[in-house]
């Protein structure tokens, strides 16, 4: 697998009757033991492979032999580009869960010096706040999208959608640069919101919100911390001439900052980040791996 780089076939395991030869290295593949007869599909299926760098479309060459020695070779396909996508990682890192009053103290429009030191409690608005950075770019039109999961039988985190508590995403113009008092990250440079032209309310198979789809336009150029980001793009679009014309609306490897009210449940959670492109398919997850914060029910 010619791209995306850092494919490793080193200790990959596959189905009988082939077997990864010796010679395997790196990402060259050398399978031998199995039969290839023409006109017929045969299944090949690989597991312990170490996927790719940053994620998106694959370039595959493919050569079959008549022999070990590999020197009559029979059939070959040379740059294969209607294979798999790989999906890049969505990462994230400095969770925060704060009740309104906890925030409203840290606006500093109301002081109060216990609230801080409290969990958050259940069947309240709590403001729920996540840094996360992407390894796949993502273009205008495509959507990211935040849900939770809980066990079964238990009540999950309700996002809210409502005038002053809706979603906010903001973009930081340079890159981390420590933590604040109050526990969240400071970005080296302004924040500016994210361009967001549609928001929407995922909800689960009884009608109770789960999580939050946000559309992304187009980010402004000065926002573009690296060239390389549009080179990467320009690249995309001509690999993939069914794209279109589009702009860049996220750019891989920086921090996005997303503050999402909802009503906290006394349930776990493991909340989901992934992004799809305009035709639906996956380019970014962290494949709902991430755990959430807890609440506690009020004394009363």
């Amino acid at each position: 697998i010619h791209e995306p780089l850092g494919f490793d076939f080193q200790v990959a395991r596959v189905n009988a009757p082939w077997v990864r030869s010796d010679l395997t290295s790196g990402n060259r593949l050398l399978l031998i033991g199995g039969r290839l007869i023409p006109g017929e599909a045969i299944q090949v299926t690989l597991s312990l492979v170490r996927l790719g760098e940053g994620g998106g479309p694959t370039r595959i060459s493919l050569s079959a032999y008549a022999d070990a020695s590999m020197s009559q070779e029979t059939a070959r396909r040379i740059n294969f580009l209607q294979g798999f996508r790989l999906p890049g990682a969505a990462m994230a890192n400095n969770l925060q869960l704060w009740s309104e009053r906890v925030v409203e103290h840290w606006m500093g429009v109301q002081l109060d010096s216990v609230s801080p030191l409290l969990p958050c409690h259940t069947n309240t608005l709590a403001r729920f706040e996540i840094f996360v950075k992407v390894t796949r770019f993502i273009l205008e039109g495509d959507a990211i999208i935040f849900t939770n999961s809980v066990p079964f039988g238990m009540a999950p985190w309700e996002p809210s959608t409502e005038a002053g508590y809706e979603p906010e995403m903001v973009m930081c113009l340079g890159n981390h640069g420590g933590v604040a008092e109050n526990g969240t990250r400071l970005c080296s440079g302004d924040l500016q919101p994210v361009n967001v032209t549609s928001l929407s309310v995922i909800r689960n198979s009884v009608g109770i919100g789960i999580g939050v789809q946000l559309v992304l336009g187009s980010m402004r150029p000065e926002f573009v911390l690296s060239q390389e980001s549009l080179l990467q793009v320009s690249g995309a679009l001509q690999l993939e001439g069914d794209l279109g014309s589009r702009d860049l609306a996220m750019e891989a490897n920086r921090d996005y900052r997303l503050r999402l009210w909802l009503r906290a449940s006394p349930a776990p959670t493991l909340w989901t980040i992934r992004t799809e492109d305009v035709r639906g398919f996956l380019s970014n997850t962290n494949d709902g791996l991430l755990p959430g914060m807890l609440a506690v029910p009020e004394m009363s």
